[in-house]
């Protein structure tokens, strides 16, 4: 069985990594059991100025798809062009973030189209640290509540996603270097009334440092975190469908927002900056409440733009 994963760069912009556009489409296989056995990508990317550059931002995706347990053939062609734009997106950050938008959906789909939850999909693809487990209580407990708010008001929307991520920091193709690994748990608010998207509550947990001030580094995860989340914008003007395309986040700090820390060897503040992604796919879980007829596989045409980082 197969899925398909596309992204696209819109006449407005969408989907740009500060330096430029990208374009991905991946074809993912997999078996009856969700065990992803394939992974072949096709990207077009603007590489400003600066064309030796993508290099980073291959590698960061590269690594992300490698932590598939089961994936045997991974296969990523891509085509590049330079341009007068500024090369500051060809880095491993933002190449990890486009690999986990890709896992993430996959997995989506893969659940709607089997028997299995998402969160089995994504045991039998990847090794689920404790980082994860720590959320999920979380996450089912407050995914009850939200129901219960969704059908009290139908201008008020709620949605939540939890996200994981594994991968490895090593600057090289073979993977050296240790794993790093970390989870986020986000809730959101679609007001449609006025027109905006409230972040309501954020829970991150990421690998440490065990030799490094846990406090310091807390801060600069949420400082990663944040910058992650003034990438998103997750509306396509040019689709007049959508009851709120106009939407933005009303502020970009959570109304309440949690962060732990697991001792390890190692660290990345690339962890909590993809995990922002989690925001991304809690607006789509409050969308869906809107529209019921929406599904994950019918919004995979993703329309964001991934403004410069902080």
């Amino acid at each position: 069985k197969k899925v398909s994963v596309s992204s696209y760069c819109s006449k407005n912009g969408a989907k740009r990594l500060g330096h430029g556009g990208v374009e991905l489409v991946s074809t993912i296989g997999y078996g009856a059991d969700g065990k992803i056995g394939s992974v072949k990508s096709r990207m077009k990317l603007d590489s400003g100025s600066q064309s030796g550059m993508s290099g980073l931002l291959w590698l960061g995706f590269c690594n992300v798809i490698k932590q598939l347990n089961h994936c045997s053939n991974f296969d990523l062609l891509c085509d590049r062009c330079k341009t007068n734009e500024v090369p500051n997106g060809s880095n491993t950050y933002d190449g990890a973030w486009l690999g986990l938008l890709v896992l993430e959906e996959t997995f989506h789909q893969i659940a709607l189209k089997s028997s299995k939850t998402l969160s089995e999909v994504r045991s039998n693809n990847l090794d689920v640290d404790d980082s994860f487990e720590k959320l999920e209580p979380i996450y089912k407990e407050k995914k009850e509540l939200i129901k219960e708010t969704n059908n009290s008001d139908k201008n008020i929307k709620k949605g939540i996603n939890l996200i994981y991520l594994t991968t490895n920091c090593g600057l090289s193709s073979k993977g050296e270097g240790e794993n790093v690994c970390g989870a986020a748990l986000t809730e959101v608010e679609l007001d449609m009334r006025k027109k905006s998207i409230r972040l309501v509550y954020c829970n991150i947990i990421q690998h440490v440092d065990r030799t490094s001030s846990k406090n310091q580094q807390r801060a600069f995860a949420v400082t990663s975190f944040i910058s992650g989340l003034k990438k998103i914008n997750v509306f396509d003007e040019s689709n007049s469908e959508n009851l709120l395309k106009k939407g933005s986040f009303t502020q970009i700090f959570p109304d309440e927002l949690y962060c732990r820390t697991i001792p390890r060897n190692d660290c990345s503040l690339m962890i909590p900056y993809c995990l922002s992604l989690s925001a991304y796919f809690a607006i789509y879980d409050a969308m869906s409440e809107f529209d019921r007829e929406f599904s994950y596989h019918e919004l995979t045409h993703f329309s964001m733009f991934m403004e410069e980082r902080v």
